[in-house]
């Protein structure tokens, strides 16, 4: 079917970093330690995505960043 869809994906499943396809340059907002996971609010291209990390990546404030959206972990919805 044709026409405008929502696109969704958990915090978690976006990965940090450009994986072949669905790769986004975004900036960081908003980054909180939340002891084994960092949560970061990244806007790209002006949607804000909330982003699930691992401390190891060591993701800060105000700094650029390119996202990864795997298509296996996408859910399409229609807009109805």
């Amino acid at each position: 079917a044709d026409g405008p869809v929502w696109l969704s994906v958990r915090p978690e499943a976006i990965e940090l970093g450009a994986n072949g396809h669905n790769n986004f340059n975004g900036h960081v907002q908003l980054c909180n330690y939340r002891g084994t996971s960092l949560s970061c609010q990244v806007n790209v291209n002006g949607t804000m995505l909330q982003m699930t990390s691992p401390t190891y990546h060591d993701i800060r404030e105000d700094e650029a960043i390119v996202v990864h959206l795997p298509r296996e972990r996408l859910c399409v919805l229609p807009v109805d």
